[in-house]
């Protein structure tokens, strides 16, 4: 029972978390006026580190649906918007680096085999970051978080060329960007993970206290 109300609480924490993250604006997405970069981009896929692959799928379920009821419609812009965000979070999780590195290829396929992409290659070139650290085998958290957040950014490309077949020059004028805003995006995961991690912490000391003094 115990457990059962701790995975609970954690995923009530995780879906607050997001909430609050989306509530942070920070650029507007490429090719939309709807959408945007917000600090779902740092906390979303940390959700992989703390939860297991149904709950994880759960959560963002649960986040699409909660936005489609508060505009009181089936929104599918936002559906794929959390579509790389998912993708990173299940990167996250320990293991499963067959899928991880397929997920990668997939990207790299799908980008090169649209002539837009294809007059981009180099572009693609930096997704060969998040396959050198998982193929290395770096398991420190920064190196964790810089692989999923660019494993985020070679989905939300894919999808982002493929719906608005953005030009060449759209991807050279954001190559010199990337990489500062992967690591900004790095950075910030391990900041957060930090936190709620020691909150995390302080949270079980205090339940396994209560229980210890809880009358026989």
């Amino acid at each position: 029972m115990a457990r059962a109300w701790s995975g609970l609480l954690l995923f009530a924490s995780s879906l607050s978390l997001l909430y609050g993250a989306s509530l942070f604006k920070v650029t507007s997405v490429l090719g939309s006026s709807n959408l945007i970069f917000s600090g779902i981009n740092i906390v979303g896929p940390l959700c992989g580190a703390w939860l297991g692959m149904p709950a994880l799928t759960a959560l963002f379920f649960a986040r699409f649906l909660l936005r489609a009821v508060a505009v009181s419609t089936f929104v599918f812009t936002p559906l794929v918007y959390h579509i790389p965000t998912f993708c990173a979070a299940a990167s996250f999780r320990p293991g499963n680096r067959l899928f991880k590195l397929l997920l990668i290829g997939i990207c790299c396929a799908l980008f090169l085999s649209h002539p837009h992409g294809a007059a981009a290659w180099w572009f693609s070139l930096y997704w060969l970051i998040p396959a050198a650290i998982i193929l290395a085998d770096l398991k420190q958290l920064f190196w964790v978080a810089l692989s999923s957040t660019f494993i985020a950014h070679a989905v939300g490309s894919v999808i982002w060329l493929y719906w608005f077949a953005l030009s060449p020059e759209v991807f050279w004028a954001l190559m010199p960007l990337v990489p500062l805003e992967r690591v900004v995006y790095a950075c910030g995961m391990v900041i957060v993970h930090t936190v709620v991690s020691t909150w995390w912490m302080q949270v079980q000391k205090i339940s396994q206290l209560r229980y210890q003094l809880k009358p026989a």
